[in-house]
């Protein structure tokens, strides 16, 4: 009974994953790139003195540098840079093969997808139903923040930030409830703690959630605490 129960539990959420990955990419493919996208190839293409292209042998190099090297105006956020500045050469390159381009929007929905399975197992947390947790995630993905956010393929996957704060969430659980594995899952809800603000700031709201949930668990301060908390601060 247990197995085939997770059987089905299995290919609902492989179905889960492909689905919403293989809806974004035929949804989100045929469109041109816009909004903020559209401006920055534009200016890669026409304003820039040197047009940053996906056949530049040193695009690697230079994506690398101009990413980590400094706090640009929006805050310190080279990961995002690195998606950035990647989608920008692809997009602005005429001579690249035409399918070249289907591979980042894939790559999108597999994010997309990614989040839609992180968020299932977070409402199915609270939820304690597969059917309620699939429909919180439906009224999630088709919520106006993920619908307009989606849009954007070059300014960074906005859907990294939201399947960051719900690993750190799910990794959190199960640190405190474990009784195997503590330090490979405390070595995960570290990493996700530090590369998240990477993305966007917004990541942040992960530590101040886990500490709020830290209190409403054991009413005192903890040492988790005062880990997360550091991670709050960088």
């Amino acid at each position: 009974m247990d197995i085939s129960r997770s059987k089905r539990r299995l290919a609902l959420l492989i179905l889960l994953w492909f689905g919403v990955a293989a809806g974004f990419f035929f949804w989100r493919s045929p469109e041109p790139i816009v909004w903020c996208d559209s401006v920055l190839v534009a200016n890669n293409l026409f304003e820039e003195p040197e047009t940053l292209k996906w056949s530049d042998p040193g695009l690697l190099k230079w994506i690398t540098h101009n990413s980590f090297y400094d706090v640009g105006s929006e805050g310190y956020r080279p990961l995002s840079r690195v998606v950035l500045w990647t989608g920008v050469a692809l997009f602005s390159d005429r001579d690249v093969s035409p399918y070249l381009p289907f591979f980042w929007f894939a790559a999108g929905g597999a994010v997309i997808g990614a989040m839609a399975l992180a968020f299932f197992f977070v409402s199915r947390h609270f939820l304690h139903s597969d059917v309620t947790a699939l429909f919180a995630v439906f009224l999630f993905l088709f919520s106006a923040p993920v619908v307009t956010g989606a849009w954007n393929m070059s300014c960074g996957f906005q859907a990294i930030v939201p399947l960051m704060i719900c690993l750190g969430l799910l990794l959190y659980w199960q640190v405190v409830t474990s009784s195997q594995g503590k330090a490979w899952y405390m070595a995960g809800l570290c990493a996700v703690l530090f590369f998240g603000p990477w993305f966007r700031e917004f990541a942040g709201l992960l530590p101040l959630l886990i500490i709020f949930l830290e209190a409403q668990r054991v009413k005192r301060p903890t040492i988790l605490m005062g880990i997360v908390g550091l991670f709050f601060l960088h």
